[in-house]
């Protein structure tokens, strides 16, 4: 395998000419805490008491799961 590594990746080639790319940890674990804040402040401003139409309410509250799972 041929490996050739900077700071944000990993390239990773096999004989089978298949690429793959791995991120580093901290680019992993900020990606994580980017979608987890906003999967979070959607279904935050998803709730009863939120100013907003019903409509919007629903589309966040799609948006806030859909960024946690």
């Amino acid at each position: 395998a041929i490996m050739s590594t900077s700071n944000s990746t990993t390239l990773v080639q096999n004989n089978t000419s298949s690429t793959e790319i791995q991120d580093c940890l901290a680019c992993r674990v900020v990606g994580s805490a980017s979608f987890t804040g906003i999967g979070s402040y959607a279904l935050w401003q998803s709730r009863a008491a939120a100013p907003g139409a019903l409509v919007h309410k629903r589309m966040l509250g799609g948006l806030g799961v859909g960024m946690l799972i």
